[in-house]
């Protein structure tokens, strides 16, 4: 019998536009019978905020799964693990459902699309169907390879959790309910929580590395540290052990992609110390979060002994050839004291060049005991309903096979005239998650006119929270900025709550504008008519100094016409964005 590909959409419907684009490429894949059935899982009351939203579902023939969120005491649980449990409840609902036998290709709600069309770009949906490899004795954990994206060295398993495709049986093996600050004895991310579990049951001493290993330490400083000594770095026994399993394990049950691009031609000799500093081609990068692999070759390189010779390399090569030919069970690969131990040396000895602020190593509560001491066809009727933008067909369509969605949404507005107010949230919504602040300050807009829909405040105002935060952290002031926050200042005074403004974002944003004494003297008298005073002073300055900015807060702000000759200057130096904001064509 034919195994299926089913593709399950899981999450909250936070984003309408980003949702309806993925359904859209989904049944755009099932037309071509490159999958076969398509399944939403999602919480009650998620498919009703949006109206004719479950009908629509029905006569596309999706399958729709609902139920209840966590309960208050589990998402009041102090763990980095409750946003994980949140997403394998709903992939889990949907295992339930779907035959053991066929493939899932799992996605979200949102942030999904361009992964989607990376695979179908690859050919993916033609080709997925890879069994595990067979390497002498090592052990085999899943039936097939499980697909993933752009996993990183250092942070073991932490790999894209917004897409996966695998074996319904095999995916059952990767959900887990547990508290990984429990168990880890420090937080570990939702990515590596998706994959992690079947594997450190199978070698523990990986549990144990993720344990000791501060990576936000451990990966600028190993990196230093290779640089310099290259291939005569030195690494510790248990590392070596570590990434010989985890290498394997990433060949013979994964198969990886990436965005990133590399030159295959340049896939010559590798040197071991490069995977912690990235290699020239590309096929490793460095990153701040730790180097990832772009180039899958490069693994079945680094086992298969085709890098540069080193001391350390052939260390390596060793124990991926032990476990070959003896399998996980063999005691060598267990953390035991002496490793353990000389993990502590290196630390107090600063091996590894560290200073006092570089703890790149967690000393385990409870480390190894020192042994010697002991003795159906589907419906296509309503596809173009998913069209949420009312923009032609053929515009929903390229967004729908975008590579980059919040860029080609972005570029796709500029070109409207006169979006309505409905198609200007919807569009903006994902982009202004991109930190875009020029699509955050349209949504403050819209919202300060009591125009955006309910389920989309709170999340205008997070993201807006968040961005400023962002920018205050940065120490990066731009006019954009100040019109911003002088735009959620308005907001802020017309709801009378003046305090959900924080005045660290004010003042900073005046930064720009207006001297330290007079801002001082204005936030001192935090109220609701501080507006007029920030009025005042941007007119007495307008009229002191020749600056545009000045009118482009008057305009923008204060409701004052924008002079022909600014909004001509504006164009001439394409600041077309600028000229956006003043002359609000949401509104016309």
């Amino acid at each position: 019998m034919k195994r299926k590909l089913w593709a399950v959409v899981c999450g909250s419907i936070r984003d309408e536009l980003d949702f309806k684009l993925t359904l859209s490429k989904l049944i755009q894949l099932r037309k071509k019978k490159k999958i076969d059935h398509i399944v939403l899982s999602t919480w009650f009351k998620e498919v009703d905020k949006y109206e004719g939203l479950r009908e629509l579902l029905i006569s596309l023939d999706i399958f729709v799964i609902e139920n209840s969120t966590l309960s208050n005491e589990f998402e009041k649980t102090p763990s980095g693990s409750v946003n994980y449990w949140r997403q394998a409840r709903q992939l889990l609902l949907a295992l339930d459902f779907i035959p053991k036998n066929d493939f899932v290709l799992r996605v979200r709600t949102d942030r999904s699309l361009n992964f989607i069309n990376l695979m179908e770009q690859q050919g993916i949906f033609d080709n997925y169907q890879n069994k595990v490899n067979d390497i002498g004795k090592f052990t085999k954990v899943f039936e097939y390879k499980i697909i993933v994206f752009r996993p990183r060295i250092t942070r073991l398993f932490q790999m894209t959790d917004f897409i996966l495709l695998g074996l319904n049986r095999d995916l059952y093996k990767v959900i887990n309910f547990g508290i990984y600050d429990l168990e880890f004895q420090k937080v570990i991310v939702a990515n590596a929580q998706w994959y992690a579990q079947p594997f450190i049951k199978e070698f523990p001493i990986l549990r144990d590395y993720m344990r000791f290993t501060m990576y936000t330490q451990s990966v600028p400083l190993f990196k230093r540290y290779v640089e310099k000594y290259k291939n005569e770095s030195y690494f510790a026994k248990v590392h070596l052990k570590v990434y010989a399993i985890y290498f394997l394990v990433l060949y013979s049950h994964f198969k990886i992609l990436s965005f990133e691009k590399f030159d295959p031609s340049k896939r010559e000799k590798f040197n071991f110390y490069e995977i912690f500093c990235g290699t020239k081609n590309g096929s490793i990068k460095y990153q701040s979060l730790g180097t990832i692999i772009v180039d899958e070759k490069i693994i079945e390189m680094a086992l298969f002994n085709q890098f540069e010779p080193s001391k350390s390399y052939s260390q390596f090569l060793k124990y991926v050839n032990n476990l070959i030919a003896f399998g996980p069970k063999d005691p060598q690969f267990d953390l035991n004291f002496e490793d353990y131990n000389e993990l502590v040396v290196l630390f107090n000895n600063k091996t590894y060049e560290n200073n006092e602020k570089e703890g790149w190593l967690k000393k385990l509560y409870k480390p190894p005991v020192n042994t010697n001491i002991l003795s159906k066809e589907p419906s296509y009727s309503n596809e173009l309903e998913l069209n949420c933008l009312g923009v032609d067909f053929k515009d929903w369509s390229l967004l729908s096979d975008t590579k980059l969605i919040e860029s080609d949404l972005f570029k796709l507005w500029n070109k409207i005239e006169n979006p309505s107010v409905k198609t200007a949230e919807m569009m903006l919504l994902p982009v202004a998650r991109t930190g875009n602040e020029y699509a955050i300050y349209v949504l403050l807009d819209l919202l300060f006119l009591n125009k955006v829909s309910s389920n989309n405040i709170d999340e205008i105002f997070r993201i807006s929270n968040f961005y400023l935060d962002i920018r205050f952290k940065n120490k990066t002031p731009h006019i954009r900025t100040t019109l911003l926050i002088l735009k959620f200042l308005k907001i802020v005074i017309q709801r009378n709550d003046i305090f959900s403004l924080e005045k660290r974002f004010l003042d900073f944003g005046l930064s720009l504008i207006i001297d330290e004494k007079i801002r001082l003297a204005i936030l001192n008298e935090y109220s609701s008519d501080i507006l007029p005073k920030i009025k005042n002073e941007v007119l007495k300055l307008k009229s002191e100094k020749n600056n545009f900015e000045y009118d482009l807060i008057l305009s923008s702000i204060f409701d004052y016409e924008l002079s022909l000759e600014i909004q001509e200057f504006l164009e001439k130096s394409k600041r077309m964005n600028e000229l956006m904001m003043v002359k609000r064509k949401w509104l016309n």
